[in-house]
């Protein structure tokens, strides 16, 4: 390839780098009680990574997935955030702004070739495969509708990777800094996706929300109920 070549390369794969760093997570609890471990989108990327690839194993007496599908999915799922320089918390999320980052992941990646952006459009999308939202482009939904049929149980695989990875982090915050609001915003946010995945996903029930980690997380939440609920009221007060 030509110089002019390998620096369009350059620039493209150091904004990943650049771009993932500033964007902090989690900001809504920093300030409150003992705060939260600073964590980047880049941080989460590379956690994400690594916690996924032992995930992934972990499931393989309940069934096959395609590793490679899904590492690349851990790799560019936020792309997008670090384009368009935010961190969506997830009770924030719409269809819309996937949909924008989608597109901010499209006009950085494509100039690559259409080997390699077919290759991470894919693996960007199976996030969002299963639910197909009419806010994206033709272009998606139609590479999206192919992922639900080809790839469920991947699609599936990414969404308990990421949300038990939420889990973690809200888990080391409690265990580290005995901040409890966290944790329990992370149960009271994924309580109905757990249970939906322990229907859906083999192995889930057996792995992760078994019974006693259920039962644990009920008395957790109901010990620390009422300093959750004043943490609510003093993020009323700020927005």
């Amino acid at each position: 390839m030509k110089v002019t070549q390998w620096i369009k390369f350059a620039r493209t794969y150091a904004k990943p780098q650049t771009n993932l760093s500033p964007v902090i997570r989690w900001s809504r609890f920093k300030d409150y009680g003992r705060g939260v471990r600073r964590q980047s989108t880049l941080d989460h990327t590379c956690g994400l990574s690594l916690f996924g690839d032992d995930f992934i194993n972990t499931f393989e007496p309940y069934l096959h997935l395609d590793h490679e599908l899904l590492r690349r999915a851990f790799e560019v799922h936020d792309f997008g955030e670090g384009e368009l320089k935010r961190d969506v918390m997830y009770l924030d999320k719409t269809h819309q702004k996937d949909a924008d980052e989608y597109v901010a992941f499209k006009k950085r990646w494509q100039v690559l070739g259409r080997a390699s952006w077919h290759r991470r459009r894919e693996a960007f999308l199976l996030q969002f495969a299963l639910e197909n939202p009419k806010e994206f482009p033709d272009e998606a939904r139609r590479v999206m509708r192919r992922l639900a049929k080809m790839h469920r149980f991947e699609a599936l695989a990414f969404g308990v990777i990421e949300h038990w990875d939420y889990l973690l982090f809200a888990l080391e915050q409690w265990e580290e800094r005995k901040n409890p609001v966290v944790l329990c915003a992370v149960l009271t946010n994924c309580w109905e996706k757990f249970n939906g995945l322990a229907r859906d996903f083999p192995g889930f029930s057996e792995v992760c929300w078994t019974l006693g980690f259920v039962r644990w997380a009920l008395e957790f939440q109901e010990k620390h109920v009422k300093e959750y609920q004043r943490f609510l009221k003093a993020m009323e007060k700020k927005s």
